[in-house]
């Protein structure tokens, strides 16, 4: 009996939530700024950018398993900045990919998506949750709790679905390398 493929992976409590609830509070602290798309109402959320070597090597650690997990990969080189996002009510991020353009300090381009929940579905917040197409233009919700992790190839078409009630606070982070040929 064939299973269904998808390009992606899940894993549960993949990071420690107390280091995702550390580095939100500094966040916080240090004042959540709106993330701003190039095209208007396409994403309405805050968060901010920062740097954690240790955080990075270890959701580098994720994409190499998922490499391995999935069978597939793309050369990469690089973690590229963690974003710290924080949706309220209404707020969302519509269907978008994550490597089509270069970036532009660095000439790289993104191959690998990685997103880790924080808040936790149906405590702290209604609503939301990651949404990926694929094939036959199928949707699949994945819901991340504290700590779980989903790693899924940059190229492909994921939003983040409107939040009803209360925060959800995701981690995202890329692996970054030469442009596509």
């Amino acid at each position: 009996m064939n299973q269904a493929y998808f390009p992606w992976v899940v894993y549960p409590r993949a990071i420690d939530p107390r280091l995702l609830h550390h580095h939100k509070q500094n966040i916080v602290a240090a004042g959540v700024r709106p993330l701003i798309d190039t095209e208007v109402g396409v994403r309405i959320s805050d968060g901010q950018f920062f740097e954690d070597e240790a955080l990075g090597d270890a959701l580098a650690g994720l994409v190499r398993r998922a490499e391995a997990d999935l069978t597939f990969a793309f050369a990469w080189t690089t973690m590229g900045k963690l974003q710290m996002t924080r949706y309220l009510p209404g707020g969302k991020y519509d269907w978008h990919v994550d490597n089509d353009f270069l970036l532009e300090s660095t000439g790289l381009q993104r191959k690998w998506t990685i997103v880790v929940g924080i808040s936790r579905p149906g405590v702290d917040f209604t609503g939301g949750g990651l949404e990926i197409m694929w094939t036959n233009a199928t949707q699949h919700l994945i819901e991340l709790d504290e700590g779980d992790a989903v790693v899924f190839p940059a190229p492909l078409l994921h939003r983040g679905r409107p939040v009803l009630e209360g925060e959800r606070w995701i981690l995202v982070a890329w692996a970054q390398g030469p442009a596509l040929r």
